[in-house]
């Protein structure tokens, strides 16, 4: 039986759905939407217009044409290269990409419009951009781009000056490529290439940094790929220079010669000789040297430096001399104009006097500080008797030589006038009192009291004595019992003292006393042999009382056991 006959729109429908029914087979996982036109009706109207939208995955292969003599079509990647695609005409981006180490961009689902054309700009630093190129997206899936070198923009350096060996200036100086291409890590990329033209004045390492090596000027060229560009850097060096005076020291000079020593190739500058603040300038001659001379006597110190202008190969340099020209003038050292002086210890010394010295400084000094002492400004302080020799120094000075001057000064003892007796002594009764030991000996020292010790000055003795009794007790009184040839003063090698020590029974200022105080003895409290030490709870204190005394008692402590001490730290102090 044969089918009705269907009408066009009917036949159309059914065509259509059968065209997707096979599309959809023939798809990935993808969705596909469909909408009519009209006003939210269920049924299409008329024919649908097919879209012009596609999607498509795109290559580009950025690279740079580096000829070799193996591979004259050798062809290196370009690595982080910018890629951007848009509409022909417009500002609409479609598409952005960056280079990969292979030089590769893919573009991934790119979605374009087959009635639209589009443009692509590559961009890297050091390269030559390509920008709105055509392509025919949809119709090529593959894109080669060569990109090639910019001209190499190279800071100029010809205002610069290094230097070698002068303090300030620098000695090297980074030459810097404006529009450096940082392609190097992608294997076979060409490196940039520097070279000196004289590397004896300037060199260069392989990453462009510039060592000052001689004075002139180096011409430096970069190159790269069949790219190159040049820059001139100026090495100017502080030159040797000498300072030769002469005579450089003396007596009686008459006449000095200052001669500055430099490279023959110092010529065409200038030397500004200046003597003591006085300017003289001297142009240098052929053979590098330039000199001054002097003329009539000389004496004190020439301070001469001399100052090189400089060249356009050498910076200025300086250097200074000086030249000691010196008077034999002799000092003096008086006191009433003499030079020695006799006195006793604790009196006035005599006020010294320095004469001729003029311009030197002059110090002091004694060959015995023990008699008299002597600072370097002049003080004097008498120490002890003796004789010494007081030296006054005029040192080295511009005008004069070094001189010295001498002084003799003698001290003698003080006599003291008064016969010392052991009355006539502080004693010390706290270091002569003790804890009875039994017998009635001490040793006591005694301070002398006089007016006419000098200073901070002291005369001590120490003597053996006895007191009345050995008992514990307070003594005001002791007797000496050393014979007098026993008995030593110490502290009287500045005096001259006679003594009368036939009384040797002394007596004690008033309130002062030697003590002998009582010797301790250590007891400690014992349980009794065979009585308890434990009582019942709630024992009355007058049982506890009664109990204590029936079962304790005190006994002497560290007493001996079987040799041995129970409690050394209480040993019996018991005589």
């Amino acid at each position: 039986m044969k089918n009705p006959k269907r009408n066009p729109v009917e036949r159309f429908c059914a065509l259509l759905l059968a065209f997707i029914m096979v599309f959809t087979l023939v798809l990935p996982d993808g969705a596909l939407s469909v909408s009519a036109a009209g006003n939210n009706s269920d049924e299409a109207s008329g024919e649908p217009e097919a879209s012009t939208e596609k999607t498509t995955d795109v290559e580009f292969t950025i690279f740079e044409k580096v000829p070799t003599t193996e591979n004259p079509d050798n062809k290196v990647a370009i690595q982080g290269a910018d890629l951007q695609i848009k509409e022909a005409g417009t500002d609409n981006v479609v598409a952005n990409g960056q280079s990969d180490a292979n030089g590769k961009v893919k573009v991934k689902n790119l979605t374009y419009d087959t009635e639209k054309s589009y443009e692509y700009t590559v961009s890297k630093a050091g390269y030559q951009a390509l920008e709105n190129k055509s392509v025919s997206i949809g119709t090529v899936n593959e894109v080669e781009v060569p990109l090639g070198m910019s001209d190499i923009s190279l800071g100029d350096l010809s205002a610069v000056e290094l230097s070698p060996n002068k303090e300030g200036v620098p000695s090297q100086v980074q030459a810097v490529i404006n529009n450096k291409i940082d392609n190097f890590e992608v294997g076979g990329a060409a490196q940039y290439k520097w070279e000196s033209s004289n590397p004896a004045v300037a060199d260069v390492d392989g990453n462009g940094l510039i060592t000052a090596k001689g004075r002139g000027s180096a011409t430096i060229t970069v190159s790269r790929n069949g790219k190159s560009a040049q820059t001139t850097i100026k090495v100017k060096e502080v030159p040797s220079m000498e300072l030769n005076v002469t005579p450089d020291n003396g007596t009686d000079v008459k006449s000095v010669t200052a001669k500055a020593s430099l490279p023959a190739d110092a010529t065409g500058g200038t030397v500004t000789f200046s003597v003591n603040g006085a300017d003289n300038v001297v142009n240098v001659a052929a053979d590098g040297t330039a000199e001054l001379i002097l003329n009539g006597a000389v004496m004190g110190t020439l301070n001469i430096s001399a100052v090189y202008s400089g060249n356009e190969l050498y910076f200025e340099n300086s250097t200074e001399r000086t030249g000691k020209y010196k008077q034999k003038k002799q000092i003096s050292l008086t006191a009433d104009g003499k030079s020695e002086a006799s006195i006793d210890y604790g009196s006035d010394l005599p006020v010294l006097s320095v004469g001729n010295a003029e311009d030197r400084t002059v110090t002091f000094s004694s060959s015995k500080p023990n008699v008299v002492e002597a600072t370097p400004d002049g003080v004097l302080t008498v120490k002890g008797v003796g004789e010494t020799k007081i030296t006054a120094t005029a040192a080295e000075s511009d005008n004069y030589t070094k001189s010295e001057a001498f002084f003799t000064i003698k001290v003698n003892q003080k006599t003291i006038g008064k016969k010392i007796t052991f009355a006539d002594f502080e004693w010390n009764v706290e270091k002569a009192s003790k804890v009875y030991n039994g017998n009635d000996k001490i040793q006591i020292t005694g301070t002398l009291k006089s007016d006419e010790l000098v200073g901070n000055d002291q005369i001590t003795v120490t003597v053996n004595a006895q007191l009345e009794k050995s008992d514990v007790g307070s003594y005001s009184k002791f007797t000496v019992t050393d014979d007098d040839s026993d008995i030593n003063l110490k502290g009287t090698n500045n005096y001259k003292i006679t003594t009368d020590f036939s009384n040797k029974n002394v007596q004690l200022a008033e309130g002062k006393t030697v003590n002998v105080t009582p010797r301790p003895v250590y007891v400690k409290v014992a349980v009794k042999e065979g009585k308890t030490t434990k009582f019942a709870y709630g024992t009355s204190k007058a049982d506890l009382q009664k109990a204590v005394e029936e079962n304790y008692e005190v006994v002497l402590a560290g007493k001996y056991e079987d040799g041995n001490i129970l409690e050394p730290d209480k040993e019996q102090g018991l005589l």
